[in-house]
């Protein structure tokens, strides 16, 4: 019967010599496959038997790692793999921000002292194991746990990419799923509302940015823009000639440890996009650019300094607006862009919405933005043949059976 075949980057018996050879030292040696499908013997020798095995079996496992990818085997632990896939990630295209959120959940979640794993081998992690991770995160923060999936999940995806892993057990834990909650959005009147609220506390206010704050939402209600969109707008984005548009071709990114900066590339493919403008909004803008001082960022809404007016401190100020004024307290800036879209899917439609707001496809659209229940089709006609009145029983022959 012949000898079952070793895999790839695997050894059989290890065997040892326990008479030292001619110069006094002892061997160990084992047969080995290799990368190419061969197997041959591999050998180590030290000043005792067990040296000598010892030796032999770093050899094997430096042979194995270099089979199978490296740095990276079964017995490869949580928070070195976590390391090595981040240091992958950073080398990546991918944007400043994503990188530091995935990071970021690394951290909290994944190799968290207290509930994380990363005191665990690759071989050693089961779903059971995940799942009872994520279900835990999910109790406190739902956000965290979606995002502690996808990082595990491209973690163990990099652990396949090396042999270390046949499955990706982080593809299937589940998740709760979530209500998706009602789309509240603004209608036509509280629109009109928010505006004459914000102009009348502007009024009272003489110090401040109040009146950047009027502007800002006029041009947000004007254009459906994010918040990070408007921010980034610049005046070399702009056109207020006899077709007025603005082309929104960046947002504002604020990393750990770097200054609030503009990233010349929008959220997504479709962010990038040219809108035309309203009457009031070339106003608005128009204004501004008369009075507005030269600055290195040509930011629309710059600071006093120029520099450019970070998002965190936009929402503050009409945070503290709609308190001041009592109305539409707790009201998120995105409420802005869903009056947008659901006004504008009102008058055009779904698509025009959504390519107005620079989403990815209408799913996105319709499931977040617009406030307003499905429309049933038109039916009725059809319907109206349950009620005809049947050829055998007609009036007069109900009457002629009375």
């Amino acid at each position: 019967m012949s000898r079952p075949q070793l895999e790839v980057g695997t050894w059989g018996t290890i065997n040892r010599k326990d008479v030292p050879e001619p110069n006094g030292s002892y061997r160990a040696f084992a047969r080995y496959r290799d990368i190419t499908g061969k197997t041959r013997q591999i050998e180590a020798s030290g000043s005792s038997p067990g040296k000598a095995e010892t030796r032999l079996k770093a050899k094997l496992k430096l042979l194995k790692e270099s089979a199978t990818g490296g740095t990276i085997s079964g017995s490869t632990r949580i928070d070195k793999l976590a390391a090595l896939w981040l240091e992958e990630l950073s080398a990546s295209t991918r944007k400043p921000q994503t990188i530091e959120a995935y990071s970021s959940s690394v951290k909290r979640f994944v190799l968290d002292p207290k509930i994380g794993i990363g005191n665990l081998a690759i071989n050693e992690v089961v779903v059971s194991r995940l799942d009872t991770l994520v279900r835990t995160i999910a109790e406190t923060t739902p956000a965290g746990a979606r995002a502690c999936k996808v990082v595990l999940s491209q973690m163990f995806d990099m652990a396949i990419r090396h042999d270390a892993a046949r499955t990706n057990p982080a593809k299937a834990v589940q998740l709760a799923r979530r209500e998706r909650p009602k789309v509240e959005a603004l209608n036509l009147d509280d629109v009109r509302a928010l505006r004459a609220a914000i102009a009348e506390w502007s009024a009272t206010q003489v110090r401040g940015r109040h009146l950047d704050l009027v502007d800002a939402v006029d041009v947000m209600l004007g254009t459906g823009m994010r918040i990070g969109e408007l921010l980034a707008l610049r005046w070399s984005d702009t056109d207020l000639g006899a077709k007025p548009t603005v082309t929104v071709s960046g947002t504002l990114i604020r990393v750990k440890g770097k200054p609030l900066y503009r990233q010349d590339e929008a959220k997504t493919a479709k962010s990038w996009r040219i809108i035309p403008l309203p009457d009031h909004v070339v106003e608005v803008l128009l204004r501004r650019k008369v009075d507005a001082p030269a600055s290195k960022t040509d930011a629309v809404f710059a600071t006093r300094n120029g520099t450019w007016w970070e998002s965190a401190n936009f929402r503050r100020t009409l945070r503290a607006m709609l308190e001041d004024v009592g109305t539409f307290t707790g009201l998120h800036p995105h409420a802005l862009r869903r009056a947008v879209a659901t006004i504008v899917d009102g008058k055009h439609g779904i698509e025009d919405a959504s390519h107005l707001l620079g989403h990815s496809g209408i799913a996105v659209t319709e499931g977040h933005y617009i406030g307003r229940p499905d429309q049933a089709p038109d039916v009725t006609a059809t319907l109206a043949t349950l009620f005809a009145a049947s050829p055998r029983h007609t009036q007069s022959e109900t009457e002629s059976t009375g």
